[in-house]
């Protein structure tokens, strides 16, 4: 990569690096590093000091503390670390021996070998252990599992070759494979394999029948006799299905390109180091790369990959190797050397006036720079550069080998800065963009990569872990929209009387073509194109252009009818050689993203009449995805018969692809239109030839931009389904069968308050646009399941709330378990599944014992800070003088059933509260005092209802530091832990409970006091005389705030009315306000206050109370059958409401997936009184195949009893199961 990157950054001026310590701060802190430097390591650093104690720091490049401690002066220290880049930071200066060596094992004294000499001998470090990791197709919650889950399982056709493939890490080349291919024929061995990344696949044709599942056992070993295994889970799959087809083609492009991709690990001058990864479009390193190299990243991106960090499912290196491969790609994308930044300054329109594109920088300060790509074309390379970043999944993150720029979210912005600079500013061309990083010239097709790029930006701030207020929208000025707008009125042709008699490939005949509605190279009609008029949808969708907009209509008629015209008839003037068609890997992948962008799925045109198009030929809308799809990954072959036609993949068996462009190899590329002989449906005159534009993005961009079409949609990952209650660590809980006398019942909770992975926040979705909208528990007794709607889903990408108050049907689902035989204890394992609203599931288990009496107890803690420290959150300040006292607070810990409980007990029976925390705390030194821990911290009680030596429940500690190492530097955490005890007599039941919290520590100057949010405000379950108002507390970082709150109202902004203070400290408050009358609009705010004493409120607000006697409809599938392919399904409807529901009415019925209405078997209801309901049942006929499920939505309006009545119209969705 070197050799390419110099060639491709000649004559470039490199940015100034800033350094470090000229980042402001927000207050001076005593001894702050005297010593800091990058470094980059593949497995450890050597170091030794100039002075003789030197306490030093490792920090990642998230910020995290990956080692401290003290080096001398005499010794080299050697620190083992994982690769990576990392900060040194020390009080005194060091020297840094070597960023990749350690000690060499030194023999005792006086045995052989044994040396005096002072200074150390140094050897590299020992190779990473050796490890097989996968190559997964998609990502998948169970993807590294054995055996993940059907939907991630590689699939192959019987009789069609497939690539069994691993990427070996670690060990001591060179290598042994062998593969077993698990179907009972031999083993497929390879030896002296050198080449880590590809030289691990294997090719194998397997006979076996469809759904056959397969794993593959691929063993390693190395050059020392280390051994490794790794597993390639398979499935038989069916060719007739389109989506099957689809995988297996689009699993071996993706490992094709990984096989293209170049790596080293290199940075720019002054810039951290990092390891990068590129494709060459002709592939080896010729040609251009950042178009490729980028659109592999959003392929990777879009199987649902992110960075290390990210939000999407996959985003663990060493358990998915194309998360690897999407790192290298992303950091050789964001390299100084390759992104690189120019000035931006003011401009003048000729219609907008004077406008400066630098709206976005570092902090979001305009910085007078805009980031561009390092290529000839930086805007065409440059769009799919800028989408590929915004892609990455972890926006907010920071960005490894970049010192200027603290995240990807800065990053993004300048570029967006960059993009708004090169925008056309005057003449014909105002509002375009061409090649360069100039402002003097425009043409359609610049302007559609340009759009792809600025559109995935605006969307950038939700792909992330984290998205909220803390990371707004990167938004394209409105003045860079306006003179968009302005270009794409220019650009389109409104020529619609001259025809050009042409061959339609869709009819096998002449047509008269027009060229109404194609976006152009510029206003001559000559140029016109899929690619260009596809990407300019993009333009209008980045404007905000109505889908009734005549340039939206327009270029809708233009895509329907040239999607089967020839590439000959899109060239100058309409003839010559072929350029950019439907067929054309540029054409498909603009016009996929165009269609995409205003969700259309059947095209036709909307500018036809009489039932025919625009030009006259009968209107025939098809599903356009299909076609494209078929053409790249080939037709289905005839039941029972082995594929023949694999569309224009080069791989072994495809008979049809007679004409290849790229070369004779069956490595899974895609080749150009024009490579196949035959006819295939729906072109009836066979392809044409191969298109110009193909050619000059050479196969590896091909490929690339096929796959990216295949993944219709960027990937969305399924929900997580976490048990929140009961809170289970490790998986296993205990349940009693009675207590008291009375049977209990257990609650089960998939919902919570806060952030993942802690299991008490419950399930949530990694996808900011979805939500978790239904939920199953499976009990394991063979009692029915409990599965329910949540009609109150909460925001999109957040989590289930936890508190039943805010759901009718309760959000919360209890269980009573009965014992085994002879009341003997059992073991139960109940599925929570977890369904979102477009039908992706996830699932997760607890198991539970379910036990007579005794139960063991339940540890609570929680701490607060004293005296004049400040406390954000789990973050605590320590006092100028080295101290700080902490509350610690134990005394909600509870037993299930404390009548079991022996005395002595408290009343939540709990007979012994313990303590451990790191008594002597000092520098470096915050973990607990002993390991294992005693459990001897503490004061002790002398509570009769304790046990003798039992501490208190309520500890109050003042921990002692150096006040000379009081620093940010200095301080990490502190690890707090409690125990309590039952005094029960259960065989195996276990009679204490641990629980453990980390207190984050810093000087206190640096710790603001939590700042009071109220977000997620509801006001619900509204009647003529009440309403429920349900909100969560946080901090300033979103972390949970524990709150009392109140609710001032009344029928004015002045209020006069209050509700109580909540008597708890609660994070998610449901509070009933009462005492309201009919038909009135009440004001509203509430007021919440932290254990601190900091206060926040919410602005006016105001809700209406409904109108005497009103009725409120819900509904519910309740119950469902299949027959053949059609499933009869009744619904109910139920009047929660006081009020009759008169005229009711039902229509506007739909369906996804494919699914249509039939007919309705019984009458709907036409009146509901209060407490009623009605069922009704109706007939949908499904797709072949049937669907997993699919969504179903009506319109029901009705009317109370009022004089004059007053009207309500529901529109429910409701997910039906197909059995």
């Amino acid at each position: 990569m070197q050799r390419l990157s110099r060639s491709l950054v000649v004559g470039v001026a490199l940015m100034a690096v800033l350094a470090a310590g000229a980042i402001a701060q927000k207050s001076v802190r005593p001894r702050a590093p005297i010593y800091e430097r990058p470094i980059y390591t593949h497995g450890g650093i050597a170091v030794i000091g100039y002075g003789y104690q030197t306490p030093i720091k490792i920090v990642d490049h998230l910020g995290k503390v990956t080692w401290s401690g003290v080096i001398g002066n005499r010794t080299v220290t050697t620190i083992k670390l994982a690769a990576g880049n990392y900060r040194l930071q020390a009080l005194d200066e060091v020297k840094l021996i070597s960023e990749n060596l350690v000690e060499e094992q030194q023999p005792a004294p006086g045995q052989p070998g044994s040396s005096d000499e002072s200074t150390p001998r140094l050897r590299p470090l020992a190779p990473d252990p050796l490890s097989v990791v996968p190559v997964p197709w998609v990502a998948d919650a169970t993807f590294a599992n054995n055996p993940p889950s059907l939907q991630s399982r590689h699939v192959i056709f019987e009789g069609i070759e497939t690539r069994l493939k691993a990427v070996i890490k670690g060990g001591t080349g060179p290598y042994r494979v062998d593969w077993d291919p698990g179907d009972g024929s031999g083993v497929l061995t390879t030896t002296g394999v050198t080449d880590v990344w590809n030289g691990a696949a294997k090719t194998k044709t397997y006979t076996l029948p469809q759904g056959t599942p397969i794993t593959a056992t691929c063993t390693v070993t190395d050059s020392l006799g280390a051994t490794a295994v790794g597993y390639y889970h398979m499935i038989v799959g069916n060719p007739s299905i389109q989506a099957h087809r689809v995988a297996r083609s689009s699993d071996e492009a993706l490992w094709y390109l990984h096989t293209q991709m170049g790596r080293e690990t290199s940075g720019a001058s002054g810039q951290p180091v990092a390891d990068l990864g590129w494709i060459c479009s002709a592939g080896g390193s010729s040609g251009y790369w950042v178009a490729p190299t980028s659109m592999y990243a959003v392929c990777l991106a879009n199987t649902g990959r992110s960075i290390p960090g990210g939000k999407n499912l996959s985003n663990d290196p060493t358990k998915d190797a194309y998360v690897d491969d999407l790192r290298r790609c992303i950091n050789c994308l964001t390299d100084a050397r390759h992104l690189i930044s120019g000035s931006v300054s003011s401009k003048t329109y000729a219609t907008f006036g004077t406008f400066n594109p630098d709206t976005h920088g570092p902090g979001g300060v305009p910085n007078g720079k805009g980031l561009r790509s390092v290529s000839s074309y930086p805007v065409y390379e440059g769009g799919m550069h800028l989408q590929a970043i915004c892609q990455a999944g972890n926006t907010e993150g920071p960005v490894p080998n970049r010192s200027d720029y603290a995240s990807y979210y800065d990053m993004i912005g300048d570029f967006v800065d960059g993009f708004q600079y090169m925008q056309g500013n005057a003449s014909w061309y105002e509002g375009g963009w061409r090649y360069g990083y100039s402002m003097g010239d425009s043409d359609g097709s610049a302007v559609a990569w340009a759009c792809i790029g600025l559109e995935a930006a605006e969307l950038a701030h939700l792909n992330t872990p984290h998205p909220g207020p803390s990371w707004p929208q990167i938004a394209v000025h409105p003045t860079v929209k306006a003179a968009l707008s302005k270009w794409l009125t220019y650009a389109m042709d409104t020529d619609s009387t001259t025809v050009y008699p042409r061959t339609d490939y869709r009819l096998g005949t002449n047509s008269n073509f027009r060229r109404y509605g194609g976006q152009d190279y510029t206003n001559n009609p000559q140029y016109e194109n899929v690619a260009k008029t596809g990407g300019g949808m993009v333009g209008m969708k980045l404007i905000g252009a109505d889908p009734s907009d005549a340039r939206v209509l327009g270029a809708l008629s233009f895509l329907y009818r040239f999607f089967f015209a020839p590439d000959w008839i899109m060239k100058h003037h309409w003839s010559s050689t072929g350029y950019t068609s439907a067929r054309c890997a540029y054409g498909m992948y603009n016009m996929f993203k165009g269609l995409n962008a205003y969700g259309v799925n059947t095209l036709t045109d909307p500018l036809g009449s009489g039932g025919n198009d625009l030009d006259g030929v009968p209107l025939a809308p098809f599903e356009w995805y299909s076609v494209l799809v078929d053409f790249i990954v080939g037709r289905a072959p005839a039941p029972g018969a082995t594929p023949t036609d694999l569309g224009h993949q080069a791989w072994a068996g495809n008979t049809t692809l007679t004409s290849r462009y790229y070369g004779s190899a069956n490595d899974g590329r895609y080749e150009p239109n024009g490579t196949r002989s035959g006819a295939y449906a729906p072109l009836v005159l066979g392809e044409w030839n191969r298109h110009q534009v193909d050619a000059e993005a050479n196969k590896n961009l091909i490929t690339a931009w096929d796959l990216a079409v295949l993944q219709s949609t960027v990937f969305t990952p399924p929900p997580v389904a976490v048990i929140a209650k009961p809170t289970a660590a490790a998986g296993e809980t205990y349940v009693p069968d009675q207590v008291g006398g009375a049977d209990w019942y257990a609650v089960f909770d998939p919902g919570g308050n806060g952030m993942p992975p802690d299991p008490r926040f419950g399930s949530y979705h990694l996808d900011p646009s979805r939500y978790i909208k239904r939920v199953r528990w499976n009990w394991g007794d063979g009692t029915p399941d409990t599965e329910y709607d949540l009609p109150f889903p909460g925001a999109l990408g957040g989590y289930v709330p936890s508190a039943p108050g805010v759901y009718p049907a309760g959000n919360q689902a209890v269980h009573h378990f009965t014992l085994g035989p002879g009341g003997t204890p059992v073991d139960r394992v109940v599925t929570l599944t977890v369904w979102d609203d477009i039908g992706q599931q996830s699932s997760t288990t607890v198991l539970i014992h379910v036990i007579p009496a005794p139960y063991p107890p339940v540890a609570v803690m929680s701490f607060q800070a004293m005296g004049a420290s400040n406390q954000d959150g789990d973050t605590i300040g320590v006092l100028p003088d080295g101290t700080v006292q902490i509350k610690f607070i134990g005394t909600n810990s509870y037993n299930p059933d404390p009548s079991s409980v022996l005395a002595p007990k408290n009343a939540l029976g709990i007979s012994e509260f313990m303590w451990e925390w790191p008594a002597n705390a000092v520098p470096f030194n915050t973990g607990l005092s002993e390991v294992p821990p005693l459990f001897d911290e503490g004061t002790s009680s002398g509570d009769p209802n304790l046990n003798p030596g039992s501490k208190d429940g309520q500890q109050i500690y003042t921990f002692q530091f150096d006040p000379a190492a009081i620093s940010s530097y200095s301080l990490t955490g502190m690890i707090v832990g409690l125990r309590v005890k039952s005094n029960i007599v259960g065989a195996g039941v276990p009679d204490t409970a641990t629980i453990y919290k980390t207190i984050n520590l810093k000087p206190n100057s640096d710790v603001t006091p939590s700042a009071v949010q109220i977000r997620n405000v509801s006001v619900h379950d509204i009647t003529e005389v009440s309403a429920k108002i349900s909100f969560d507390t946080v901090n300033a970082g979103g972390v949970p705030q524990g709150t009392k709150a109140k609710v001032d109202y009344g029928l004015t902004a002045a209020y006069g009315s209050t509700t109580p203070l909540t008597p708890a400290f609660l994070t998610h408050h449901t509070i009933v306000v009462t005492g309201l009358q009919p038909s009135k609009t009440y004001h509203y705010m509430i007021t919440a206050t932290s254990t601190g004493g900091v206060v926040g409120t919410t602005s006016d607000a105001t809700f209406t109370t409904l109108a005497a006697a009103t009725p409120i409809l819900r509904y519910r599938v309740l119950s469902r059958s299949l027959i053949g392919s059609q499933q009869l399904v009744t619904y109910r409807v139920t009047n929660e409401g006081n009020g009759i529901a008169l005229g009711v009415s039902f229509s506007g019925w739909w369906a996804n997936k494919g699914v249509t209405l039939d007919m309705l078997m019984s009458a709907t209801p036409t009146t509901i009184p209060p407490g009623a309901y009605a069922d009704f049942t109706v007939r949908w006929n499904l797709p072949t195949p049937n669907p997993a499920n699919y969504a179903t939505k009506f319109t029901c309006t009705y009317q109370n009893s009022a004089a004059p009545p007053i009207s309500y119209s529901n529109t429910p969705m409701l997910l039906v199961f197909v059995p």
